[in-house]
C-alpha cells in the first residue's frame, strides 16, 4: 500500500511541476487563451441576441443554421475551457486530444453555415463525415498541417506515447514514464496546439460563421479584438518557436 501511495505521490508531483510551468514561464499562453475564450463567448452571445431580435422571421433552413451554429459555438467554448484546465493541471495528453475535437466542431459549424440544407438533416440526426466537411471548405495550408499533427497525436499512435519512453542508446535500456510527462518538447507542443486552436475556432466563428453585418457595432468590436489577440498570438508563436529551437 505504501509503495502504491508513494508512486501516486510522484505522479502528482510531476503534474505539479507542469502546473508550475504554466503558472510561470507559459502563463502568457493561458492569458491569451482566456482572451480568445472570452471573445468567443461574447460573440456567441451577441449572435444569439441578433437572431432573436431580427425583425424578419427566418426560413426553416435559416432557423436550424442559427440554432446549430450557436450550439456548436457553445460547445467549443466548453471544450476550450476543458483544454485549458487540462494544461493548468498538468494533464497534457487529454488536452491534446481535445484539440482535434475543437477543430472538427468548428469546421462543422462553418460547413453548416455554407450548406444550410445540411443543418436541417444534421439536426434531424444525420451523421456528417468530417472528410465531407473538410473537402467542402476552403483549405488553409497552415491549419491543414496542424490538423494532421493533432490527429497523429490524439489517436493512440506511437507519436502519442513516444515522449513517455526514455531510451539509453548505449545500453539499449528503455524506461517508461508512468502518467504525465516532464518532457518540455511535449509541453510546448500542447501549448502550441492550445493557442492555435483558440485562434482558429474564435476567428472562424467570427469571420465565417456568425457573419456579422460589415461595419456594424458588433463587426467593429469583435474584429478589433481579434486583431489585438492576433498581435499577441504572433509574439507568443515566435517565443515558442525559439524555445523549441533552444530545446
Amino acid at each position: 500500500m505504501n509503495k502504491h501511495n508513494s508512486s501516486l505521490e510522484l505522479l502528482r508531483l510531476n503534474e505539479q511541476s507542469v502546473q508550475n510551468l504554466f503558472e510561470n514561464e507559459l502563463r502568457d499562453c493561458l492569458v491569451l487563451g482566456d482572451n480568445y475564450i472570452e471573445l468567443l463567448f461574447d460573440a456567441t452571445s451577441r449572435y444569439s441576441d441578433l437572431c432573436t431580435e431580427a425583425k424578419e422571421r427566418p426560413t426553416k433552413e435559416e432557423f436550424f443554421v442559427q440554432i446549430s451554429v450557436a450550439a456548436l459555438a457553445s460547445n467549443v467554448i466548453n471544450q476550450l475551457e476543458a483544454f485549458q484546465l487540462c494544461l493548468k493541471n498538468g494533464l497534457l495528453q487529454p488536452g491534446i486530444s481535445l484539440s482535434r475535437t475543437i477543430f472538427e466542431t468548428t469546421l462543422l459549424a462553418q460547413y453548416l453555415r455554407l450548406k444550410p440544407e445540411q443543418a436541417l438533416k444534421w439536426a434531424d440526426g444525420k451523421k456528417i463525415g468530417m472528410a465531407d466537411v473538410r473537402n467542402s471548405l476552403p483549405e488553409k495550408e497552415d491549419y491543414s498541417l496542424l490538423y494532421k499533427e493533432m490527429s497523429e497525436i490524439s489517436h493512440p499512435n506511437f507519436s502519442s506515447v513516444n515522449h513517455l519512453l526514455k531510451i539509453d542508446k548505449e545500453t539499449s535500456e528503455i524506461n517508461v514514464s508512468l502518467g504525465n510527462t516532464l518532457d518540455f518538447s511535449r509541453i510546448l507542443t500542447a501549448t502550441t496546439m492550445f493557442f492555435h486552436t483558440c485562434k482558429h475556432s474564435t476567428s472562424t466563428f467570427i469571420s465565417d460563421v456568425f457573419c456579422f453585418e460589415p461595419k456594424s457595432d458588433e463587426w467593429v468590436e469583435f474584429f478589433g479584438r481579434l486583431g489585438l489577440n492576433e498581435k499577441i498570438f504572433e509574439e507568443l508563436s515566435t517565443q515558442i518557436a525559439s524555445h523549441k529551437t533552444a530545446g
